[in-house]
């Protein structure tokens, strides 16, 4: 039921979104709280903003530390420890060895608290960085921070790789092994070319 209703919030967000963006188009105005740069997501081809956050255990992770050692996933999800985000987490631990055997690291992030991540981490066994954006000032930058209270964080994967180019974006907020799933044919497909 709430995510029946998120959905729809969405659905009118993006189309209010999109008209108040045809009919603001190039004049740099504020709409809706954000400028009309940060309106759209990131999508492929893009370079991934620079950040750093805590991951579960309060350590600082950067997203140029951690590409030192390949391709990154980074997975937004909207809440830890629920039924949804849960499903895709673990669907990403289950996949983690072929996400290695690519040199590629799964990562996680969330507006939850380092202790909450940490809680989640341990629960499921996830082995592998899951990071606290409290303020949701990544996902923001990132174009998947809703403005709801309730879930601030749209559901998307996103694989980066060298310089931070965006090579793969994974949207969908009701198909939990989508996200690991075509993150991986992205990073199979890259290393096959």
């Amino acid at each position: 039921m709430l995510l029946t209703g998120i959905l729809i919030f969405e659905s009118i967000y993006i189309m209010g979104r999109s008209a108040n963006a045809l009919a603001s188009a190039g004049s740099g105005r504020v709409l809706l709280g954000l400028s009309v740069d940060r309106l759209a997501s990131m999508d492929i081809g893009d370079t991934a903003p620079a950040f750093t956050l805590d991951d579960e255990t309060g350590a600082p992770r950067s997203l140029d530390r951690l590409l030192e050692a390949g391709p990154v996933v980074l997975f937004f999800y909207p809440l830890a420890m629920s039924a949804g985000c849960t499903a895709e987490a673990c669907h990403f631990r289950d996949l983690v060895a072929e996400f290695q055997a690519l040199g590629a690291t799964p990562v996680g992030i969330s507006h939850d608290s380092v202790e909450r991540q940490a809680a989640f981490a341990a629960k499921h066994s996830l082995g592998y960085p899951l990071l606290s954006d409290p303020d949701g000032a990544v996902a923001e930058a990132f174009g998947v921070r809703r403005k709801l209270t309730i879930v601030q964080t749209k559901r998307k994967t996103f694989v980066i790789g060298e310089g931070r180019e965006v090579i793969g974006a994974i949207k969908s907020e009701l198909n939990m092994n989508a996200h690991a799933d075509k993150a991986l044919a992205v990073l199979k497909e890259r290393q096959a070319a």
